[in-house]
């Protein structure tokens, strides 16, 4: 149990379980239901004695704040505060006797608190939904501090709640027009060696917002058709700055061949790219 202090929420199994019911209950469910799923989600929670308490008081607290608290909770709820159950837990976790003492007041007025009638249930949040900044399979472009083009290609894009991703391969373009659809296609994936990399491929999970369209000044002239769909995970890593994680990646990597050997390994952005497309 992460606690930090004496208060009924002030530790991580409250704050984890409050936050999931809310989450659940802002996109549409009854707090019934959400109960019923909490409680099967978080059954080895629920048998360790220095968590269960904090499982049921923020499920009750959930529960009220929807003027839905359960009699059968408010009732272990009662049982757990009159009994000291809570305090011995405190007591065998080393806590101080003038914790133990502000504990027990913190419950005292948390239990009051549930006994009295609130007027009105907690209204629902809209849950706002990110989209990614480009699709999959788009084709970008940039232009690089020498007046040239580079590129890159869109291999991801999922959005969802809090935040949106792409997945986007950069590539070892640098030419004077821009790349078409076919330019990309045919491109090597960035293997960095210039700093500390040592032959990394350039592809990395970008969030939507981090985007700054005044800084990151990305163009799409096309879309081609990814064969493969890519999980949202760590596997290619996070990154925040597009400009620094996709264009300066590749001004650095041009500079650093002036004086060094370019990388061996290459990795081809076609590859990504389903076969049976009309470039084939």
């Amino acid at each position: 149990m992460g606690t930090w202090g004496t208060g009924i929420s002030s530790n991580d199994t409250f704050g984890d379980v409050y936050d999931q019911f809310f989450e659940l209950y802002n996109e549409g469910a009854e707090p019934d239901e959400i109960t019923k799923s909490l409680i099967t989600k978080n059954q080895e929670t629920i048998q360790i004695p220095e968590d269960s308490n904090n499982f049921w008081f923020a499920l009750a607290k959930a529960q009220w704040e929807c003027n839905e608290l359960d009699p059968k909770l408010l009732e272990r709820v009662r049982t757990i505060v009159h009994t000291g159950a809570d305090l011995e837990v405190w007591r065998e976790l080393g806590a101080s006797e003038i914790d133990i003492k502000k504990r027990k007041a913190a419950l005292v007025k948390f239990l009051g608190k549930l006994e009295s009638n609130r007027s009105k249930a907690r209204s629902r949040k809209k849950v706002e939904i990110h989209v990614p900044v480009f699709e999959k399979g788009d084709c970008l472009t940039f232009e690089l501090k020498d007046g040239c083009f580079g590129g890159a290609l869109v291999l991801e894009a999922i959005g969802g709640k809090g935040y949106a991703q792409n997945l986007i391969a950069t590539l070892r373009l640098n030419q004077s027009t821009r790349p078409t659809p076919r330019e990309i296609a045919s491109a090597d994936v960035l293997v960095a060696n210039f700093a500390i990399h040592q032959e990394k491929p350039w592809i990395m999970w970008f969030f939507d917002g981090t985007y700054k369209p005044g800084v990151e000044v990305l163009e799409v002239v096309g879309n081609l058709p990814i064969a493969q769909d890519f999980e949202a995970d760590s596997q290619f890593g996070y990154v925040g700055g597009w400009k620094h994680w996709m264009i300066d990646p590749v001004n650095q990597q041009f500079d650093h061949e002036r004086t060094h050997s370019a990388p061996k390994k290459r990795v081809k952005a076609e590859s990504f790219i389903k076969k049976k497309w009309k470039f084939w």
